[in-house]
């Protein structure tokens, strides 16, 4: 379970640099992500820390039934959606769009693909993450063709346990 964490953990690397003009390729390769820790589960969610180059993460994921992956990842104050479905045959760079309805809320975004197994949707608004946290159920509309339902049971306290996990306080 752990590998997921350090497939984001490099993913979030590349979306932040690579997108950003330098190249994902020579991102791809970092491996420095340590000390991931799975924390304790809570419902359908479960907390997650890690350190990639030096920079202390958090966050919460849930797992699939058909093992897929949905997350969001804290990194300083950017906070960023992360789904992976290893049947993905994605293009490095492609654009997704991304349409959540959190208990009839629609929210809009984009994601792009770092690996041909994920999209990560960087920037997401509080707002966004404050639907999940009062929310019951996701439904993730993503690229128009893959339609996903996230149970929202627990997300809340293991947002909360990765929080206090790194120092922080709600």
């Amino acid at each position: 379970m752990l590998k997921f964490a350090r497939r984001f953990a490099v993913a979030l690397v590349a979306a932040q640099i690579g997108f950003a003009g330098f190249g994902a390729a020579a991102v791809l390769g970092v491996t420095s992500a340590k000390a991931e820790v799975a924390l304790g589960s809570h419902g359908a969610w479960r907390g997650v820390t890690m350190k990639v180059e030096g920079r202390l993460l958090y966050g919460v994921e849930t797992f699939l039934q058909n093992g897929a992956v949905a997350a969001f990842i804290v990194d300083g104050d950017t906070i960023s959606l992360l789904l992976s479905d290893d049947g993905w045959k994605l293009t490095q760079g492609q654009a997704a769009d991304i349409v959540i309805d959190v208990d009839g809320h629609k929210y809009q975004g984009h994601g792009a693909a770092p690996q041909a197994n994920m999209i990560v949707a960087p920037n997401v608004t509080l707002e966004f993450v404050k639907a999940f946290v009062e929310g019951d159920t996701a439904v993730l509309d993503i690229g128009g063709g893959v339609t996903w339902t996230l149970n929202l049971d627990g997300f809340t306290a293991s947002f909360k346990e990765a929080l206090h996990a790194v120092g922080g306080a709600i």
